[in-house]
């Protein structure tokens, strides 16, 4: 919804930042899918990985922690 469409129906700019929170709040399947990867692999991503297996381990943790805190903030 344009910025002028809003006006003319009576809501304000901060009305319009708390429908965007609430359609955000909204938990997709994607989002929870990340977060259970997420999980799985903090035990197991090692700050200082070793072998490759472990190298492996990092990146993907480091590349779900990167699209959660870009996506969704967390």
């Amino acid at each position: 919804m344009a910025f002028a469409q809003m006006l003319e129906r009576g809501l304000s700019v901060s009305a319009k930042a708390d429908l965007h929170k609430i359609q955000n709040n909204r938990k997709s399947k994607q989002y929870k899918k990340l977060l259970k990867i997420k999980k799985r692999l903090d035990k197991k991503a090692l700050r200082y990985p070793k072998t490759n297996p472990q190298m492996l381990d990092r990146i993907n943790w480091d590349r779900i922690n990167s699209i959660l805190r870009k996506r969704y903030g967390h």
